[in-house]
């Protein structure tokens, strides 16, 4: 299989189960931590798009000096960050700010939360810039940066960052240096997998406990080694099975758009507890939840596709060139 179809393949899988896990969440009134596929794609889901994000970053920083590399990622990531928040903030926050200096204070306190992976990409992104330009892509560097940044403070989000910057160095060093996976580690990986995703518990989303930033913190660590382990052992798992899936077009037209999918679907987020759809777990899981991500992700990328039609639109709005 072409190596950039599958690159695109397995982007359009990942913002498909995003917008699916979205859809699980917040259609009907729930316990939606409980649900079995909601464990089963929130324990590997953004370590797989994040992974992704990496292994493509590596064609990017073979090719590019130090600034422009730095350059291109505030335009691609940072101003169309800003923006979309802006624009989050001015419709579904306004009404928390009475004054201009607390809506200012309102804006600046969220930007780490809404669209938090567009700002941990861009995170992870300098932080290879600078282990790559600085210290030859050492792996001492890279293990060094990880336990520093592991012991920050959760603070502003930042807890976000901690959890996706292993899998971003992953996917970067898995290309550079054209790693495979053989069939012990993918049977294990198998595995593994299937047995963590059984015994998933609340504790273990990174949205409920966070990241440990204390080596006394022995619960907090084994629960930062359990996710940590699952995601490995999804991506995996998942890597194997979407090269089974056929090669479809539909797969490349998601791959490409896979930014404004995830960026313009938060908005549709907000919208979604008004279906509120009867809960029946095997209805609601495969048959009502996929269609509305379906619908949404056709909406998303018709959008899109209209906002890169116009060159200005397209540079501040989806990063593009």
């Amino acid at each position: 299989m072409d190596r950039i179809f599958l690159i695109d393949k397995l982007k359009g899988i990942a913002i498909i189960l995003v917008v699916w896990g979205h859809c699980i969440q917040f259609c009907a009134k729930h316990d939606f931590l409980s649900n079995k596929l909601f464990e089963l794609i929130y324990s590997f889901h953004m370590p797989f798009f994040m992974a992704i994000s990496g292994y493509l970053y590596y064609f990017s920083l073979s090719r590019r000096d130090f600034k422009k590399l730095v350059i291109s990622r505030l335009k691609q990531l940072l101003i169309p960050l800003l923006i979309w928040n802006l624009l989050f903030l001015i419709l579904f926050r306004m009404q928390v700010s009475h004054t201009f200096l607390e809506w200012v204070k309102n804006y600046i306190y969220n930007l780490p939360f809404f669209f938090w992976f567009i700002w941990s990409l861009l995170i992870c992104s300098v932080v290879v810039i600078i282990i790559n330009k600085l210290f030859k892509d050492s792996l001492i560097a890279y293990f060094l940066f990880f336990i520093i940044i592991v012991l920050f403070p959760n603070g502003l989000g930042f807890y976000f960052t901690k959890y996706m910057i292993p899998y971003f160095f992953a996917g970067y060093l898995i290309h550079k240096n054209n790693l495979k996976a053989n069939n012990f580690l993918l049977t294990s990986s198998f595995l593994v997998f299937i047995i963590m995703w059984y015994f998933w518990k609340y504790e273990y989303y990174i949205y409920t406990t966070y990241m440990a930033t204390h080596l006394y913190d022995l619960k907090g660590i084994y629960d930062d080694l359990y996710r940590y382990i699952a995601g490995f052992t999804g991506i995996l798992v998942f890597i194997t099975l979407s090269r089974q899936l056929p090669n479809l077009a539909v797969f490349k037209i998601l791959g490409k758009h896979t930014f404004g999918i995830y960026i313009i679907g938060s908005f549709f987020n907000q919208y979604l507890y008004l279906l509120q759809l009867s809960y029946d777990p095997i209805l609601y899981n495969f048959i009502y939840t996929p269609l509305v991500a379906f619908i949404i992700i056709t909406i998303c990328i018709g959008i899109s596709v209209v906002i890169s039609k116009s060159v200005i639109l397209n540079k501040y709005l989806l990063g593009g060139r």
